[in-house]
């Protein structure tokens, strides 16, 4: 009987042990998707120097992508922010 008992006792913490793992799997899984959501870069060519960056969208949007090469601050006309907030919307 305490055979039976250890034994059931192990498959019961190896079963508990392979559920851990994928639990952690699974919430590494979310985190990746809910960091890619967040993280939308365009690759912006500076106009007064001609340097190619990338740059979030969310500083675009708040008006603070700032070119590495020559320091040039970048705002988005109005037109285009929207056309970025649309797609952006659209693919999450």
């Amino acid at each position: 009987m305490v055979d039976n008992t250890k034994t059931a006792i192990e498959k019961l913490a190896k079963r508990i042990d392979d559920l851990e793992r994928r639990v952690a799997e699974l919430e590494n899984a979310v985190e990746t998707c809910h960091h890619d959501e967040q993280d939308d870069y365009y690759e912006v060519t500076c106009a007064n120097c001609g340097h190619t960056f990338i740059a979030s969208f969310e500083d675009f949007a708040e008006d603070r992508v700032v070119c590495p090469q020559c320091e040039s601050k970048f705002c988005l006309d109005d037109d285009t922010l929207e056309k970025l907030q649309d797609h952006d919307e659209h693919h999450h």
